[in-house]
């Protein structure tokens, strides 16, 4: 059998003997060291196969991995015209700083094929957000447990639709444990003996550079299919990572043109509606598919139907002229831009569903089929039937793999018993708000993004998601028997029950879990605000002597006794200073009378002949017995008496007693002078 064909503008002549022991020898005409041949030798769907390999076209120049240029060719066999490819000038772009995105399910049952029947498939789903750029690298990292792994094939997905062959063919063992999947690694994930639990780095079946050149972001699926049913198989998806490598190409608008290279790329990089594969729009005044002319009239297929692409136009397939709004081959009512298939009026939007026809009758894109699993339940999408997924016959209504009570059908995940449509997940279930799962199977994981009443708090931070007063973010009031700041309690106004109600609340108490400080509470020495007035140590002094009780008054009820004062003997501390008395003798003579000064008798502590029991020594000009009488006042001298004989608790004649007695003398010494007789 032979085949010929036309790669890079040769042709070649592809050969191949199917049924052949031996592969036809595959040459390299242009000797760039690539062949038109495949990775076997003889199959051209290799992503290595030479594009164009007759040197008189060039060929030695053009081959897989070549240097891109901005020249109308296609240099590097990638199948990209110039204007679209980002290696323009050898160039891969800029590249950014590496991301990865991981799912962790919370454990997938990995479902075991039918005893005897068609392989099982369980699908799980990363929904990658928020990433720039186009694809230039890609590592998976799979954490699976399986107990016949050799049974398995898994497949990835891109949201650009391509699919590959990760893992087929495995040898024998137990889980893919912390397996990562790199293109540059050295063996490849189906080799003979590979490490224990396939935990390594490995090449995948087919080249994760399949998705080179796409966006990143969007839902990424992996498949994995357990192809061989066993007696004891069970298995179960823990996580799985994708680790990018990116590149930002130079197309500034992502419109999938590039900017730098003209006459086949972008003439307008900053605008996305520019481009060699726009539709020129009619009276725009704009060159929208860069061929250097303006307003062409935005009908390619002169049918006389603008591309709906532009304002008021309605052509659907503006390539073709047959196919406009002013057709209706099958006379449904439904022209050929609205209807999916124009040859059969049974067929069109909106008709009745008839299933097992193998036609799409509604044109909503699926072709209903009553069960195309076999597994007894007819398509959902028929008439009166229930199968969620009539393409895997492990999944009906007659399945509840976790017995959680909801089928397959209605849970949003049957591997998890803690997942099932009614569950408990909020507020009144804690434990169900930090599980990263969709517990109630609403859509929501940890109800993030479900908030009922519009309070700006989701149901799992919310106490009370039907009352919008009610919310972490809400002030709380008191005593009104509501929690509403979600905090577990009402707020007492006055929680230390000192009878004064908190400022939070409106009253004056500075601190409500102190009963010890509230207005009007006396102050204290001790660095807190008892009063509540913001002054800390401001008791009053309330016997005026410029002192208070916290500025070194020890007696604030005494105007005599304060810091600084003098110390007096009176058995106080007048100075504050924490000793009585200091620096006074309360007996200095030691006749057994105090001092005066100290409230003693002692008119004259100094001297021991000085003391109340002391004999007046009517010569010496002293107050021998403290009496408050000198010699020449004191009535004990003027009569003459022994003063030395005076007792010494006699009361003392002082005053005009004494002045008297004096007068009478004078008066009796008169009456003797000569002259004075009678």
């Amino acid at each position: 059998m032979s085949r010929a064909g036309v790669l890079g503008g040769a042709v070649v002549a592809l050969s191949l003997t199917i049924g052949s022991a031996q592969a036809q020898t595959c040459p390299d005409a242009d000797g760039d060291g690539h062949t038109v041949c495949g990775a076997d030798g003889v199959l051209a769907t290799s992503a290595d196969n030479d594009c164009n390999d007759d040197p008189a076209q060039g060929g030695a120049e053009i081959f897989p991995g070549a240097a891109e240029l901005c020249d109308g060719v296609d240099s590097d066999c990638d199948g990209l015209s110039d204007g679209q490819d980002y290696d323009i000038g050898g160039q891969s772009g800029s590249q950014l700083a590496p991301e990865t995105a991981s799912h962790v399910p919370g454990g997938v049952v990995i479902a075991d094929a039918d005893w005897g029947g068609p392989a099982s498939e369980t699908f799980d789903t990363l929904a990658v957000q928020g990433l720039i750029g186009s694809i230039s690298d890609l590592d998976v990292t799979l954490q699976i447990s399986h107990s016949f792994r050799q049974d398995l094939t898994l497949e990835l997905t891109s949201p650009a639709g391509t699919t590959i062959t990760l893992v087929s063919n495995l040898s024998s063992g137990l889980n893919l444990s912390s397996t990562v999947l790199d293109d540059e690694a050295a063996q490849p994930v189906n080799m003979a003996s590979p490490p224990a639990g396939l935990t390594g780095s490995f090449s995948p079946v087919q080249p994760l550079s399949s998705f080179d050149g796409e966006p990143p972001s969007g839902a990424w699926t992996l498949v994995i299919r357990d192809e061989v049913s066993q007696l004891t198989s069970a298995g179960t998806l823990f996580s799985w990572s994708l680790h990018f490598t990116l590149i930002e190409p130079d197309d500034d608008d992502g419109d999938g043109w590039i900017g730098d290279c003209l006459p086949y790329g972008d003439c307008d990089d900053n605008d996305a509606g520019i481009s060699p594969d726009a539709i020129d729009c009619p009276a725009d005044g704009v060159d929208s598919d860069c061929d250097g002319q303006l307003d062409e009239g935005g009908d390619e297929d002169n049918d006389g139907y603008v591309d709906s692409s532009c304002p008021g136009g309605d052509d659907c397939n503006d390539a073709n002229p047959s196919v406009h709004p002013g057709v209706d081959f099958d006379g449904d009512s439904f022209h050929a831009c609205e209807d999916c298939n124009d040859s059969l009026d049974s067929v069109y939007p909106g008709a009745a569903v008839v299933c097992g026809d193998a036609l799409d009758q509604d044109c909503d894109g699926v072709i209903e089929v009553l069960d195309g699993d076999g597994d007894g339940y007819v398509d959902s999408s028929c008439p009166g039937g229930d199968d969620c997924d009539d393409a895997n016959s492990s999944v009906n209504p007659g399945v509840d793999g976790d017995a959680d009570g909801s089928h397959a059908c209605e849970d949003c995940n049957d591997g998890s018993s803690l997942q099932f449509p009614g569950n408990s997940e909020g507020w009144a279930t804690p434990g169900s708000c930090a599980d990263f799962l969709d517990n109630d199977c609403d859509g929501y994981v940890d109800q993030v993004g479900v908030d009922v009443d519009q309070d700006g708090a989701n149901a799992c931070d919310d106490c009370n998601d039907a009352d919008p007063g009610i919310a972490p973010s809400r002030p709380e009031l008191c005593d009104d028997g509501v929690d509403q700041d979600c905090d577990g309690a009402d707020l007492d106004a006055d929680l230390d029950g000192d009878g004064v109600a908190s400022q939070v609340c409106g009253g004056t108490d500075c601190d409500d879990a102190n009963p010890e400080l509230f207005p009007g509470n006396p102050e204290l020495c001790d660095g807190i605000d008892q009063d509540c007035n913001s002054i800390p140590d401001d008791a009053p002094d309330a016997d005026e002597d410029g002192l208070g009780p916290c500025d070194g008054d020890c007696d604030d009820s005494d105007p005599q006794i304060f810091t600084g004062a003098t110390e007096l003997c009176d058995e106080l501390d007048n100075n504050c200073d924490g000793v009585i008395d200091e620096g006074f003798v309360r007996d200095s003579d030691q006749d057994g009378f105090e001092d005066a000064a100290c409230g003693g008798p002692d008119c004259d502590d100094t001297n021991p002949g000085v003391s109340p029991a002391a004999a007046e020594d009517c010569a010496d000009g002293l107050d021998n017995n403290c009496d408050g009488a000198l010699d020449g006042v004191d009535p004990l001298c003027a009569r003459g008496c022994s003063c030395s004989a005076v007792r010494p608790n006699a009361v003392q004649p002082v005053g005009s007693a004494l002045l008297l007695q004096l007068l009478v003398l004078g008066l009796l010494w008169r009456r003797r002078l000569p002259g004075n007789r009678p």
